[in-house]
């Protein structure tokens, strides 16, 4: 009787997380696929980009000029995003003409249909950090959805929170849960399907490693998850 009494308290907010961390955890999920499909575009061409100018599917067309290699991309649609590498066919003497000369040959190709388009440059390497950690803590700002990052960035408040207020864990303390979660990004989603709110096994006492470990497993399903995604959408 002693037991029970003692463990009603936690009773309700248990029963309550073990519901809501699988909506949370969906979230984390599309905020993942999503930055993926946008991080990593679809490969595109000259060709391609002006017949999608011309079609007015795309109004802005981004450039990163390295050397005299181009890499321009472009956008039909939140989730539909084309890159390529332009070489130019003959002499340009630096960067900033391999640029213009990109932009000229796209302008010249796409005709009056051209004058609705608007060049911006942007930096070729930006996801490079969110693809190296697989989930990383602003991984969610890259996702096209204004309401999907605040979701995210709702959920992964609602994580931090539960790590530091729940009374017990099952695989590790909530310092390190938090630590782990922080550094890798991936310990938020591991958190979720690791902790679901119940005392672990007898004799299974917390330990600061599980939560690094459960981090690295969910590191390297959501590896193999997002080359699934590449491949199904195109992108490999």
């Amino acid at each position: 009787m002693t037991e029970r009494v003692s463990k009603a308290p936690d009773a309700w907010p248990d029963r309550m997380w073990r519901l809501a961390r699988w909506a949370l955890l969906l979230v984390l999920l599309l905020s993942f696929i999503t930055t993926l499909l946008r991080v990593v575009p679809a490969h595109g061409s000259t060709r391609a980009l002006v017949a999608d100018i011309k079609a007015g599917r795309t109004h802005t067309v981004q450039t990163d000029a390295e050397g005299i290699d181009v890499t321009v991309r472009w956008s039909t649609g939140l989730l539909d995003d084309h890159s390529y590498v332009y070489h130019p066919a003959g002499f340009v003497p630096g960067t900033d003409q391999a640029d213009q000369n990109v932009r000229a040959t796209v302008t010249r190709a796409a005709g009056p249909a051209a004058r609705a388009v608007r060049f911006h440059e942007f930096d070729a390497t930006y996801g490079a950090g969110g693809l190296s950690l697989l989930l990383p803590v602003t991984s969610v700002l890259l996702t096209p959805w204004t309401w999907l990052r605040f979701l995210a960035l709702f959920a992964g408040g609602a994580i931090l929170a539960r790590m530091l207020t729940a009374r017990r864990h099952r695989l590790a303390e909530g310092a390190a849960w938090v630590l782990a979660a922080l550094v890798t990004g991936a310990g938020f989603a591991a958190y979720l399907w690791a902790e679901p709110g119940r005392e672990g096994p007898a004799g299974r006492a917390p330990r600061w490693w599980r939560a690094w470990l459960a981090s690295l497993a969910t590191g390297v399903g959501a590896a193999a998850l997002g080359a699934v995604v590449l491949l199904v959408a195109g992108r490999l």
